[in-house]
């Protein structure tokens, strides 16, 4: 598997594509790092990703898989597609929830949040 840094002009964001051994892309994982605090007042800020594919194979959806937290000083309640490990034995909780949207749709992502997208061809 080969990881490439993916080119986005925006301070908070950034990403990594994950392509195959056929050279295809399998997966993204961006990346916002814009802090949502506590004390931070207003509505939460959020980032917009379109893609600009080219070339002869361009996947026609992803699945998104979530890593949230309701503030980035938060100790607890952070969860991984709808899941967590902060379980009395560390073992996952919850229902994994993912969404699969169609490509074209691009994705938003919260401050303080990072998405994994696997796309379909």
């Amino acid at each position: 598997m080969r990881v490439l840094e993916i080119s986005i002009n925006l301070a908070r964001l950034s990403g990594y594509a994950f392509y195959g051994k056929d050279g295809s892309l399998k997966k993204a994982l961006l990346i916002n790092s814009q802090a949502w605090l506590a004390g931070s007042t207003g509505q939460r800020g959020s980032q917009r990703v379109d893609w600009d594919f080219r070339g002869p194979s361009i996947p026609k959806s992803m699945s998104v898989k979530r890593l949230s937290v309701a503030h980035a000083d938060d100790t607890s309640g952070l969860t991984w597609g709808g899941q967590t490990y902060e379980t009395s034995d560390g073992r996952v909780s919850g229902t994994l929830n993912t969404t699969t949207v169609p490509t074209a749709s691009g994705v938003d992502l919260e401050d303080t949040e990072v998405v994994l997208l696997t796309f379909t061809p």
